[in-house]
């Protein structure tokens, strides 16, 4: 079973440290978002390692970007440049598809200063809340038999900053995509850097949730920005922010991207 790895990364200077750093075990396909154009590969013991620069920002362009030069993968993974995958990664997630012929995606744990649940059994909509991006794994055939790809309007790098990975399953989910959880570690995300989109649960915040949650579903997205206000009151009252006003904010949000969405 193949297994092909795009990683991003920003200005790499030397991909050799980035791939040892990054314990990476598999033909890999590394998008460099920098100030110039250029495509180059490159071997790396029996790994096939493709570097494509680009002068182009965006976490989803980069993740898209990448996976348009996947070739002859069984499976695809998208990795950040600060992951550092686990000794028997390729075995891990090979034995888990072997296992489940049926699965269109799986979800693994993750180290994070601490072990990241994952889900048991199926991914629900409301299950998929809780997963983020270096969990997961797809066939690559069904992302490509379904056009599935990451919604460039969001991510890091965007107006709204995050939520991509949140868009994505949904969107596979709409495509009846079978996908289960397994309770291996599968690497670790380490040397956190500062968010560059998360300041606390400002107005900002609220604004690009309901944006989020308006992508992710339209006929959903008033029930999901209540559920949401309710949850994280206490969160977003740390802010001086009250019910009502994170409620407006994220209709706001709601009704921004209703607007763009039909421009």
């Amino acid at each position: 079973m193949n297994i092909e790895i795009v990683i991003s990364t920003m200005n790499l200077k030397d991909w050799k440290i980035l791939i040892e750093r990054m314990n990476v075990q598999t033909d890999c396909i590394v998008v460099n978002q920098t100030n110039y154009n250029r495509i180059e590969d490159y071997k790396f013991g029996d790994i096939c390692v493709k570097i494509v620069s680009i002068n182009k920002k965006g976490l989803s362009k980069s993740r898209n970007l990448g996976l348009n030069y996947i070739k002859n993968s069984d499976i695809v993974y998208f990795a950040d440049d600060n992951f550092v995958f686990s000794n028997n990664f390729k075995q891990v997630v090979t034995n888990a598809y072997l296992k489940n012929s049926s699965a269109d995606g799986i979800c693994f744990n993750v180290k994070r200063g601490k072990i990241i649940k994952t889900l048991s059994g199926k991914l629900t909509y409301l299950k998929s809340f809780k997963i983020f991006t270096p969990q997961i794994t797809f066939r690559s055939n069904f992302l490509f038999d379904n056009n599935i790809r990451f919604d460039e309007r969001f991510g890091s790098g965007t107006k709204f900053g995050s939520g991509e990975e949140n868009i994505l399953l949904f969107e596979c989910l709409d495509k009846k995509a079978n996908i289960y959880g397994d309770s291996a570690l599968i690497g670790e995300k380490n040397n956190f850097r500062p968010s560059t989109w998360f300041k606390g649960f400002n107005e900002e915040f609220l604004f690009n949730r309901g944006a989020i949650f308006t992508r992710m579903s339209k006929k959903y997205s008033i029930l999901l920005v209540l559920q949401f206000s309710i949850r994280k009151y206490k969160l977003y009252k740390k802010e001086n922010i009250g019910f009502f006003r994170a409620l407006k904010a994220m209709l706001n949000g709601r009704k921004y991207f209703l607007e763009l969405d039909n421009e």
